[in-house]
């Protein structure tokens, strides 16, 4: 959260082991002090806030709406317990991408958004991603030329991206935000298994960070004799996809 004036709260306090004690807790932009207390109410959970890495509004507002609708959405999230989010794009035309970026930058160089969860960046989800699997996005789709990672690499807000692999440059492109500390994430594709696991292994190996964004959806699935991209990122023990709320059925 944006506040650091110390706070204290009394209930039932979630421990690193799992379990809840009762007791008081202060803290500001960190926990301060754990206190034992006998009396902390037992219906007041206290817990760490969410951290949301892939959120494109909230309270209305919308994350390409520039400053003030950043604010809101942070607002909005913190009092749903997120306590620290990347507001996220959508594909729109590049100047409207940029400005949405240059909106969230100007929040954080602000102080971010009082009684809100903290900004830490930006996700940048397109529009470096297929045409052929827009999903709800709109389709302004680019190729991610180096002028245009240039201009992103400028703003230093961008701390996650999601790219399609298969694209040209997309590589090339993933290294230089990747050498930047952008978390790079597949996702919009319509990359086979092979291209995503090929692509993945580069990046892995000159230790970027990598992801999928809401895994199974916008890109292939595990077809008979037609691996797609889950099949490659399945070959990673870890590989955390950020939630688009439909959830695939288990075959396991």
């Amino acid at each position: 959260m944006t506040s650091s004036h110390p706070q204290i709260l009394n209930g039932q306090v979630l421990l690193p082991t799992g379990t809840f004690i009762p007791a008081r807790l202060a803290f500001d932009r960190q926990i301060t002090a754990i206190t034992p207390d006998a009396g902390a109410p037992t219906d007041r959970l206290i817990l760490p806030g969410f951290v949301d890495a892939h959120v494109h509004g909230g309270g209305g507002a919308d994350a390409m709406d520039g400053p003030e609708a950043v604010r809101t959405l942070s607002r909005f999230h913190a009092q749903h317990g997120t306590t620290t989010l990347l507001p996220t794009t959508i594909t729109n035309p590049w100047e409207k991408v940029m400005a949405a970026l240059r909106g969230i930058r100007q929040v954080i160089d602000g102080g971010g958004a009082p009684g809100g969860a903290d900004i830490v960046g930006a996700h940048l989800e397109g529009p470096f991603i297929s045409s052929g699997r827009l999903g709800a996005q709109p389709p302004n789709t680019l190729e991610p030329l180096p002028e245009l990672i240039a201009e992103v690499l400028a703003l230093n807000v961008v701390r996650a991206v999601t790219i399609a692999p298969e694209l040209p440059g997309a590589l090339q492109a993933s290294q230089a935000l990747a050498q930047a500390g952008v978390r790079i994430g597949v996702g919009h594709t319509r990359a086979d298994a092979e291209t995503v696991t090929a692509f993945l292994d580069v990046l892995n190996a000159a230790g970027a960070t990598t992801c999928a964004t809401h895994l199974f959806n916008a890109m292939g699935g595990i077809e008979g004799r037609v691996p797609g991209p889950r099949r490659a990122d399945g070959r990673r023990p870890r590989l955390p996809g950020s939630d688009s709320g439909q959830h695939p059925r288990s075959p396991w």
